[in-house]
C-alpha cells in the first residue's frame, strides 16, 4: 500500500508536539526551498495524521494543486475540513476553491463566508467575486463590494480592475459599471503597496490608454509613468509587464502605444521579450521567436537581430506546445 494513505498506528497523543512540529519544518524545507514535493508531502502526511492542522492544510492544498501527489478534489476537501474543523482560515477558503473547482458553487459560497467572517482576506474577496458575478448565489453587486477590504492591496486591485474596465469586461456580467479614474485610483492604491498585478494593471492602462480602456471621457494615457510602473513589476518577475516592456522598446512608443514618451530601444527590448518568454510567456516566446526567424530588419523594420532560423524555430516551438495557434501555424511553413 502506498505510504500516503497508510493509517499511522501510534495514537496522536503518543507523539509529541515537538515532533509533530519537527515533521512540518521538514516537509516546508522540501516544498518552498527544495521544490521536492513528493519528500514534502510524505512529512505533511505524518503531521497530518498526528493532528496538526498546518499538515492537514497542507496535504489538502497538495492534493487540490496536484503537487506531488495525484490530483483529488475529493481528497483535498476530506483533509482541508480537518484543518478547517481546527479554526484554520486558509483551509475554509480552499475549501471554496474546490467546491467551486467542481462546479459546486452554492458550497463554495458557504465555504467563502466561513473564511470571510473568520477575517480571512482570499475568502472576502471571492465572496464578494460571487455576489457580483452572481455564482452560488443571488446576484448583489451592492453586497458583493462590501467585502473587498479596501486597505487591502488585493482586493484593491480587483476592485480597481473591476471599475477601470467595467464586470461585464471582467467577468461577463453586467453590474459594476466602468468608471476609468475612480479604476486608476484603486489601482494606485495598490501598485503603491507593491502589489505587482496592480503595477501591471496601471501601467498597462497608463501606456496604453483607450486602446485597453476603451473610450474615456478623460485622456488617461501617460506613456512615461506607464512604463514606470511596468518596469516596477517586471523587475519582480511579472511576464505580462516583461513583455509588455519589450514590445513598447522594441518598436519605441509612438509605434506601440501611439503616442511619444519612450524611444525605441531595441537591445532593451529584447531583454524583456527574453525574460518573458524564459518565464513560459507564449506571447512573448512566438515574438522572440519571429523576429530570430526573420531578423529584426525584416519583423520591424529596424536593424539589431541578425536572422538565426535555428534559435526562431526553437522559440516559436516552445510557443506552439502552449497551444499558441499562430506559432503552430509558422511552425508547419518551417
Amino acid at each position: 500500500m502506498c505510504l500516503y494513505f497508510v493509517t499511522y498506528t501510534v495514537l496522536a497523543q503518543n507523539i509529541s508536539q515537538s515532533q509533530i512540529e519537527n515533521w512540518v519544518k521538514i516537509a516546508d524545507t522540501y516544498y518552498l526551498d527544495d521544490e521536492n514535493y513528493s519528500k514534502a508531502f510524505e512529512y505533511y502526511m505524518k503531521a497530518a495524521n498526528a493532528g496538526s492542522p498546518e499538515g492537514q492544510y497542507m496535504v489538502g492544498k497538495m492534493f487540490l494543486d496536484g503537487d506531488g501527489v495525484l490530483q483529488s478534489y475529493s481528497s483535498a476537501i476530506t483533509w482541508l475540513k480537518k484543518a478547517a474543523a481546527q479554526d484554520d482560515t486558509e483551509a475554509m477558503y480552499l475549501l471554496g476553491v474546490a467546491y467551486h473547482n467542481i462546479h459546486l458553487d452554492n458550497i463554495a459560497v458557504e465555504w467563502y463566508r466561513k473564511a470571510a467572517k473568520s477575517g480571512n482576506i482570499n475568502g472576502r474577496n471571492n465572496l464578494a467575486i460571487c455576489y457580483i458575478k452572481g455564482e452560488g448565489i443571488t446576484q448583489d453587486v451592492s453586497e458583493g463590494m462590501k467585502w473587498f477590504v479596501y486597505d487591502n492591496p488585493e482586493s484593491l486591485y480587483i476592485v480597481g480592475t473591476l471599475y477601470l474596465l467595467g464586470s461585464e469586461k471582467v467577468y461577463g456580467k453586467i453590474g459594476v459599471q466602468q468608471d476609468v479614474m475612480k479604476g486608476l485610483e484603486y489601482l494606485r492604491k495598490a501598485a503603491e503597496q507593491d502589489y505587482v498585478s496592480a503595477q501591471t494593471q496601471l501601467g498597462l492602462a497608463l501606456a496604453y490608454g483607450e486602446e485597453l480602456v476603451g473610450p474615456s471621457t478623460a485622456n488617461i494615457q501617460n506613456v512615461t509613468e506607464g512604463v514606470r510602473w511596468l518596469h516596477k513589476a517586471a523587475e519582480q518577475g511579472d511576464d505580462l509587464a516583461q513583455f509588455k516592456m519589450g514590445c513598447i522598446y522594441l518598436l519605441g512608443s509612438v509605434e506601440e502605444c501611439g503616442v511619444f514618451g519612450v524611444s525605441q530601444n531595441i537591445t532593451e527590448g529584447m531583454k524583456w521579450i527574453r525574460k518573458a518568454a524564459e518565464q513560459g510567456d507564449d506571447f512573448a516566446q512566438f515574438s522572440l521567436g519571429c523576429i530570430y526567424l526573420l531578423g529584426s530588419v525584416e519583423f520591424i523594420g529596424s536593424p539589431g537581430v541578425s536572422k538565426n532560423v535555428t534559435e526562431g524555430k526553437k522559440w516559436i516551438s516552445k510557443a506552439a506546445e502552449q497551444g499558441n495557434e499562430a506559432a503552430r501555424i509558422l511552425l508547419e511553413k518551417y
